[in-house]
């Protein structure tokens, strides 16, 4: 991590943290960003307010190489970089939660985004806007089992933008 963050606060009125308790989220290593990551979050946030969601609940964000926080042909980048936020559920304004396992209705070896593809739903949608934008890598369910219960969504060095 080159500048290490928490976020204390909402951006755009979204609040983005762990599913941990407030005090133990003070702590968390799962709440710690990049500041490049915050930027886009930032960002992201403005679009995610515009669709009236003002809680994003993340799996986690910084992990070590050790807690498979980055792969081998990327060392130093991914959530180990703590460019990587893995987001399990959206809270809207009216508190329907959208969570990621349950809403996606996606199936592994589909595109998620593309010509001819529509999205299927709020959570598509927020997948497919977000790629190239805001972030260079975004995973859905549709990418692996691995990814059934999250978007993983990541900053990148690569000048290529990655959605499945």
């Amino acid at each position: 991590m080159r500048a290490p963050i928490r976020l204390s606060t909402s951006l755009h009125g979204v609040a983005f943290h762990s599913m941990f308790p407030p005090a133990q989220r003070a702590k968390s290593k799962a709440d710690l960003i990049d500041c490049r990551l915050a930027l886009a979050l930032d960002d992201f946030a403005a679009s995610l307010a515009s669709k009236n969601i003002v809680e994003v609940i993340q799996l986690s964000a910084y992990r070590t190489k050790a807690e498979y926080g980055c792969t081998v042909k990327y060392p130093g980048e991914q959530h180990c970089a703590a460019l990587a936020i893995d987001v399990g559920s959206f809270v809207k304004r009216d508190g329907t939660r959208l969570v990621v396992e349950r809403d996606f209705h996606g199936k592994i070896g589909s595109l998620t985004c593309g010509t001819g593809v529509a999205p299927k739903n709020d959570l598509w949608d927020m997948a497919c806007s977000s790629a190239g934008k805001y972030f260079q890598v975004v995973l859905t369910p549709n990418w692996n089992s691995e990814h059934k219960n999250h978007l993983h969504l990541e900053l990148s060095v690569h000048d290529w933008v990655l959605v499945r």
